[in-house]
């Protein structure tokens, strides 16, 4: 083997070196919030600033659900209880509309690497699951950004202590 082969980064077909794919993916779509950009957009919304989605579900009915912070929307898009619009499912799904969903992380939470990056993928898909999908995923990736910046919620030191406990109690039994 030649030496100057040695010294050659390995390239995919991608034309990205193998170094690229530490990055993780979500600092490969938007630019990682600085802490006063992550405090703008995580914050608490107030009336007119906030969001409106539907929660569809045959046996139920549908349910407009208010959303007031980025938080929320995660919440109600992220939760497991949205399914897509298929055929043959029972369960309930989330309706959003797309462009004001944009234009609300645009203009109002002020998001915009999130929003530019989900409107060019949103463009790029036909059907309402299809943009679901996408959404969900974005939305996913970003909140991993956040996720530094978000509170930690008060009830998790809660159930460690309870678990301390029982783990004590077996001993001394």
């Amino acid at each position: 083997m030649n030496t100057e082969d040695a010294t050659v980064p390995a390239v995919d077909e991608t034309g990205l070196g193998e170094d690229a794919f530490e990055v993780p993916e979500a600092d490969r779509l938007f630019a990682p919030p600085t802490p006063e950009e992550a405090e703008h957009a995580l914050r608490d919304l107030v009336w007119g600033e906030h969001f409106v989605c539907t929660r569809m579900a045959a046996a139920r009915g549908n349910s407009t659900m208010y959303l007031y912070s980025l938080r929320e929307a995660a919440a109600f898009l992220l939760d497991g209880n949205s399914g897509s619009a298929s055929l043959g499912s029972s369960g309930s799904f989330a309706w959003v509309e797309f462009d004001r969903f944009v234009a609300w992380l645009r203009d109002v939470l002020g998001d915009t690497a999130f929003a530019n990056v989900l409107e060019e993928r949103l463009g790029g898909c036909e059907t309402y699951n299809d943009k679901i999908e996408v959404l969900r995923q974005l939305l996913d990736l970003r909140m991993t950004q956040y996720r530094p910046y978000l509170p930690s919620d008060e009830g998790e030191g809660a159930g460690d202590e309870g678990a301390d406990e029982d783990e004590n109690e077996e001993e001394q039994a």
